[in-house]
């Protein structure tokens, strides 16, 4: 007599997905989460730096703030301010706590390296 060997796994994935999402359908286009404005005009340049230095207000008068109490400096970030995207990183590190400014070190370069691939430049803020 010989021994049959009984695949069961098959029958219980087939039943997770049954159950999980029965009629999911993948679309060949990706879900487009960037909201972009053609036409910035009515959101002037001296609005953007007022808006800035009024959240740096805020941030400067929290109180009770661990994260706060353990930085040395408040690092909000440089470049463009009328670029079209933004970079946000975690927790400043070593390098950012020393020079004041985001992205910098080996972290820094390697982002750099990533932008130059696809064609970004980092851009100092226009006069």
């Amino acid at each position: 007599m010989t021994k049959k060997a009984l695949n069961q796994n098959a029958k219980f994935v087939q039943e997770l997905i049954d159950t999980v999402e029965p009629d999911f359908i993948f679309k060949n286009k990706p879900i487009d989460r960037f909201k972009v404005i053609e036409n910035d005009e009515h959101i002037k340049k001296e609005g953007k730096i007022d808006q800035i230095l009024e959240l740096k207000k805020k941030i400067y008068s929290i109180e009770n703030c661990n994260l706060k109490e353990n930085s040395k400096n408040l690092i909000m970030g440089d470049g463009n301010i009328n670029s079209p995207i933004m970079l946000i990183g975690e927790a400043p590190g070593i390098e950012e706590e020393k020079s004041g400014r985001s992205f910098q070190g080996e972290v820094g370069s390697l982002l750099k390296k990533m932008l130059q691939a696809i064609n970004i430049k980092i851009e100092k803020k226009p006069s």
